[in-house]
């Protein structure tokens, strides 16, 4: 395993779970990667979204490498002005749980290999990942740990998505 004290397990969404916030393709950034983090400063500089969960969970979402969400957890599906929303399906998933000494180690190095452990460990289990869509969690109780924590979810090909 590439990503030290990575967690990784096939978990089941028994909810779905609802984001909204921005996206890079309605942005009029480039689709490169060097965009992503821009559009996480305009979503942290956008104000509140309304229906946020308690405490607030971050959420990036890439669709089928043709979009990428950034935005936050809420109760309710729906999007505001000039924002877009998306649902994270009721559904079987890979799992991928780590944390890192900071949070810029936990989104610059360990985020670029939990995803090779997952792609690596549903192989070793025979399990067929979805490309459809996959998706970063950042629970911000955990920003200012010792250790900053997130998880990863990849969807299990051919399930209830």
């Amino acid at each position: 395993m590439l990503t030290e004290n990575a967690v990784i397990e096939r978990v089941h969404l028994d909810t779905p779970i609802y984001m909204t916030g921005l996206s890079l393709v309605s942005s009029g950034l480039p689709p490169a990667f060097e965009s992503l983090g821009l559009l996480w400063d305009r979503f942290h500089n956008n104000g509140s979204i309304p229906y946020t969960v308690d405490p607030p969970v971050e959420i990036g979402v890439s669709i089928n490498n043709k979009d990428y969400l950034v935005g936050c957890q809420t109760f309710i599906q729906g999007q505001g002005s000039g924002l877009t929303s998306f649902t994270i399906p009721v559904g079987d998933y890979i799992k991928g749980s780590f944390s890192a000494g900071s949070f810029g180690e936990l989104v610059d190095e360990r985020l670029q290999t939990i995803w090779e452990d997952i792609s690596r460990w549903a192989g070793e289990h025979g399990i067929v990942l979805s490309d459809s869509f996959s998706v970063e969690v950042y629970p911000q109780n955990t920003v200012d740990l010792e250790r900053p924590e997130m998880y990863c979810l990849c969807p299990i090909k051919g399930t209830d998505l």
